[in-house]
């Protein structure tokens, strides 16, 4: 038997006993989240060197104070011996053009030279825009670009000054993007197009550049090419394009190799170039009609 008041503190005890593991459980769950948003700035940014960079960069938006963390890291380990003001990357984008975008702004603000970025898209997510705001790197030298898209903004200025290097390979260009970035590159001197979609100048890929000293452009599709670059020393082209139809170089007064592998065109413009090239020196390896014109 038992009595109203046993019953009443059994139930008390009980009542206390469920209280508690409540507040162990209500205790540790702060505890794994909290403690994240508090600690001093110093552990947080040993934390994140100690992190995979990705991972670092994904916990940039645990809060603010990670995100100042993220951005006083001094060194981008995507690659071993990446500690000479390049920035390279590769990796499959699936998507995450937030932490992207992070990653790029962060290696621009830190005034790097070199910036490498290799993506390789997953078949149903849209490839990565690349940001127009990044066209503004005042001491970028060299840039490499794969598997990205670039949007024709007007209203976005473009001014890389100290551009040398421009590669692209897989590159979507909008209308007239590509036109927009090499005239914002004025001192310019190689120039790499592979397997990318020209935009506006499918219909002919104009380049007009006074400093470009080697130009190459393999398997992109234009009708009609026209080069205009009198200190251009080395022209390679490499296409099986059925629709191309003629190729044209202007004021190359400075060049010293022309490489064509093509069976699709039959017509080269060589006019206003450079008279020390010889026929001998020019390797054509052309499998239609080639009529050669030196104006």
């Amino acid at each position: 038997m038992v009595y109203k008041g046993e019953a009443r503190s059994h139930n008390k005890r009980n009542t206390n006993t469920r209280l508690r593991k409540k507040n162990i459980v209500e205790t540790k769950a702060m505890a794994s989240t909290r403690p994240y948003n508090y600690l001093p700035g110093l552990i947080i940014y040993h934390i994140l060197q100690l992190l995979p960079t990705k991972l670092a960069a994904q916990a940039c938006f645990v809060s603010k104070q990670w995100a100042e963390a993220w951005s006083s890291i001094s060194v981008f380990d995507f690659k071993e011996g990446n500690h000479d003001g390049k920035f390279r990357l590769q990796m499959r984008y699936q998507g995450d053009a937030k932490v992207l975008d992070a990653w790029l702004r962060s290696a621009v603000e830190r005034s790097v030279k070199e910036l490498d970025i290799s993506l390789r898209n997953v078949p149903t997510v849209k490839p990565y825009c690349f940001p127009q705001t990044l066209f503004d790197a005042k001491l970028l030298t060299t840039l490499s670009l794969e598997g990205v898209r670039i949007e024709d903004n007007a209203d976005q200025s473009i001014s890389l000054p100290s551009l040398k290097s421009m590669s692209f390979k897989m590159v979507d260009f909008e209308g007239m993007a590509l036109a927009n970035l090499i005239s914002g590159c004025p001192w310019i001197e190689h120039l790499s197009l592979n397997l990318c979609d020209l935009g506006s100048w499918t219909w002919k890929l104009k380049i007009s550049n006074s400093s470009l000293k080697s130009f190459e452009i393999f398997d992109c599709y234009s009708r009609h090419i026209e080069v205009e670059a009198k200190n251009l020393e080395s022209f390679k082209f490499d296409s099986d394009f059925e629709l191309l139809e003629s190729m044209a170089l202007f004021d190359c007064t400075n060049l010293k190799c022309i490489n064509i592998f093509s069976s699709t065109f039959n017509t080269l413009y060589y006019m206003h170039c450079a008279k020390t090239v010889s026929r001998q020196q020019l390797t054509l390896q052309i499998y239609i009609l080639l009529i050669l014109v030196d104006i």
